[in-house]
């Protein structure tokens, strides 16, 4: 897999918006709606983009990676880290493809922000993302309820700190 990082477009952020993962990772769907798309258009949001399979994925960087509910906890009271977010297409998730995905968006973190400190929240229940983050070198930091009218989800921060990102 060959990966291309770019600023987000306005068409690729409405094929994202329309992206639909199957329960439990519903969680991760978007609305397709212009609050969305303007969010994905914010500056901090970026492309992943296969030359083979084209649009694959985005990874977003800064206060757009944070699950809002985590600072009545603490998760990100440390600034020094850069906090990152990706989302790969549903259709390609469960195919291996994670690894260098998620490796594409460290790299990208440390040559475009010097980044040698990152953190990530993720779903408690996302066991997958959770065992390859681990393997990375990202360690537990703090864990967190988010309550909505509807349920309760456990969150995760997990970072990482080295000078070999």
């Amino acid at each position: 897999m060959t990966i291309k990082i770019m600023p987000m477009t306005i068409e690729h952020a409405k094929s994202i918006v329309k992206w639909q993962y199957p329960a439990p990772y519903n969680l991760y769907n978007m609305s397709d709606d212009s609050e969305s798309i303007a969010e994905l258009m914010n500056g901090s949001y970026y492309v992943a983009l296969d030359s083979a399979l084209g649009l694959i994925g985005f990874y977003c960087y800064g206060n757009s990676a944070i699950v809002p509910a985590g600072n009545d906890y603490g998760a990100y009271d440390d600034s020094t880290f850069l906090d990152i977010g990706i989302g790969l297409k549903p259709d390609l998730c469960g195919e291996g493809r994670g690894k260098d995905f998620f490796n594409e968006a460290l790299l990208f973190a440390k040559t475009q922000f010097s980044a040698c400190k990152l953190r990530l929240t993720v779903a408690s229940f996302n066991q997958r993302a959770i065992k390859l983050y681990g393997s990375l070198g990202f360690k537990t930091s703090i864990i967190f309820n988010r309550f909505s009218e509807h349920d309760q989800t456990e969150f995760i921060t997990m970072i990482c700190i080295s000078t070999k990102l």
